[in-house]
């Protein structure tokens, strides 16, 4: 979608466009300076003429000098005053012939003064058009089409200069960030169009809310910013500025949050935002703003309206930033290895399965918990990356067992991108086929956030993946948003049990009913269930007595690497 240039003039904010020439002039009385200009080469031009002789020589073609400088310093009215005042001084009161005296006809001045104003009309209006078109081509590159807002190259000019100002006068600047979220949804559901539409609208409703001294940028996908200026004394840097700044954060935050009609259907997104002030977060563009990008992510991640910048966490940003860059060549490094914590029957005792689980073994931090870095693999595309070497280890270890004759299955982790990701899964199964496998042999496990936040396209993926023989699990149910009456819908054949069901199973008579009552209807809609974090004997056998199918948990055994697994596998056996 594009926006009408009438629709961005209605927004703020960014830098008054000027003609070209008095950019390069660069000083703020311009027009007296052009002025000046012009009249010292109207009298040089008049001084060249009569003293060469008069109007009889060629020297006259000296005043279109003055004439196309004025066209291009002052526009196409300008061109035409000075085309007769031009006229004017080589006209009636310059001599023919300067030495004779000799007068000139009105013809030939009146002739000369058509020709000098034609000449001033014609580089006026070339030098409109250039204006013109140059001032598109910063309208372009300072503002954003989809939304009409100044854009990141324009944030970073008036950050600079509102910088500046404020060192000059004691005074703080604040910078606010607001992300949009869940844009996702809006663009598989209604499409770019729409989604720009939204934008649009977004930006209008923000810029409605601002203060009379804050601007309003776009700065990429879902990002807006603030720069909002001490309106107080010099120096003035209290808790008011901070009110201030959570003030203008809310009514944004408000707005983004109203629901909007795209193709007459209310549509609803959210937003956090992060703030960052100068000088206590930074003391230029590039620090300031990685500043606040730093506390929009920590308000995202903790699910808040908005966080201040805590120089505190930059090292622990950092340190992010360097897990991931070791976590790209983790595998080539062959830092990653598989344990594996086996899935018992709980009536039989039998180990009947495994579930893989990535470790990394860093050369200088050591062992590296999952929550550290799986987290950061899902937020920043390596997840697929780690799902395919688990995959092809996970297989490669699973062929060896079978050969081995110890007949289990085993379960690995997917996430809502591997989902999404068409080429791992056909991986998957060119993986079962070259080792002889059976999908049966394999379960997929979903966490159930994953699967609700994008039931849509999720589940008709898993339904085909239960068609063709793999095993689907919905990993930690319970702790999302979901119902008992939502299993009816849920592809899946195995459901597992978050491990806060096990806590105090034993004494609670409430957490009983309600285990009890999910393994029933799992049952009625032909799905297993397992039990997560069995930790002692009390819990393993009411899970029993309420008919829980298979179970996992330190009681049984702690995950292992795949030789110990497989020798503690083989001695069960």
């Amino acid at each position: 979608m594009r926006v009408s240039d009438a629709g961005m003039h209605r927004l703020p904010g960014t830098i008054a466009p000027s003609p070209p020439a008095l950019w390069l002039l660069g000083l703020q009385n311009a027009q007296m300076v052009s002025a000046f200009i012009i009249a010292m080469l109207l009298l040089t031009a008049a001084g060249g003429v009569y003293l060469s002789g008069g109007t009889k020589t060629a020297m006259p073609h000296l005043f279109y000098l003055p004439v196309i400088v004025a066209s291009f310093l002052m526009g196409l009215r300008g061109g035409l005053i000075t085309g007769v005042l031009a006229g004017l001084a080589c006209g009636p009161f310059m001599p023919l012939d300067t030495l004779l005296g000799t007068p000139q006809t009105s013809i030939n001045w009146l002739t000369r003064m058509g020709y000098f104003v034609l000449a001033g009309g014609l580089a006026g209006s070339f030098s409109t058009v250039l204006t013109k078109q140059l001032q598109d081509l910063r309208h372009a590159a300072f503002r954003n089409p989809v939304t009409g807002l100044p854009n990141r190259a324009a944030f970073e000019e008036q950050m600079e200069r509102a910088l500046r100002i404020a060192d000059a006068r004691n005074q703080q600047v604040t910078l606010i960030k607001v992300r949009v979220t869940q844009m996702e949804p809006i663009l598989s559901t209604f499409g770019y169009d729409q989604a720009d539409t939204l934008l649009h609208m977004l930006a209008e409703r923000l810029h409605a809310v601002m203060p009379f001294n804050a601007k309003l940028y776009y700065l990429g996908p879902g990002h807006f910013a603030v720069i909002l200026p001490s309106s107080g004394n010099p120096g003035g840097k209290g808790d008011s500025e901070k009110e201030k700044a959570i003030s203008v954060v809310m009514n944004m935050l408000d707005e983004v949050r109203q629901p909007v009609l795209l193709e007459d259907i209310p549509v609803a997104v959210s937003g956090h935002s992060g703030i960052a002030c100068y000088p206590a977060h930074g003391d230029d563009v590039l620090t300031l703003t990685r500043a606040a990008s730093q506390a929009t992510d920590r308000a995202v991640d903790r699910d808040h309206d908005f966080a201040f910048f805590d120089p505190a966490s930059e090292n622990d940003y950092r340190d992010r930033v360097l897990l991931l860059s070791d976590l790209r060549e983790a595998p080539r490094r062959n830092e990653l290895e598989l344990h594996y914590q086996p899935l018992l029957d709980l009536q039989s005792g039998r180990c009947v399965g495994a579930e893989a689980l990535i470790r990394w073994q860093h050369p200088t931090r050591g062992m590296v918990p999952p929550t550290d870095f799986i987290p950061l693999a899902e937020t920043t595309g390596l997840i697929g990356p780690l799902s395919r070497w688990v995959a092809r280890q996970g297989l490669e270890h699973l062929a060896g067992w079978h050969k081995a004759g110890l007949d289990v299955h085993l379960s690995i982790n997917m996430s809502a991108r591997d989902l999404e990701n068409t080429s791992l899964l056909e991986e998957i199964d060119l993986l079962l086929r070259q080792h002889g496998l059976s999908p049966q042999a394999l379960t997929l496990e979903v966490t159930e956030s994953a699967v609700i936040d994008s039931q849509r396209s999720c589940f008709a993926l898993l339904r085909r993946l239960i068609a063709r023989g793999y095993g689907v699990a919905i990993d930690d149910f319970g702790v999302g948003q979901s119902s008992l009456a939502y299993l009816r819908d849920l592809p899946a054949t195995i459901l597992k049990l978050d491990r806060g069901f096990c806590t105090a199973l034993a004494d609670d008579p409430r957490q009983q009913r309600i285990v009890r009552a999910t393994v029933d209807m799992a049952h009625e809609f032909g799905m297993q269930v397992i039990a997560e974090g069995i930790e002692n004997e009390n819990v393993y056998s009411q899970l029993q007595a309420l008919g829980c199918d298979q179970g996992q948990g330190y009681l049984m055994c702690r995950p292992l690497p795949e030789a110990n697994f497989r020798d503690w596998l083989a001695n069960r056996a």
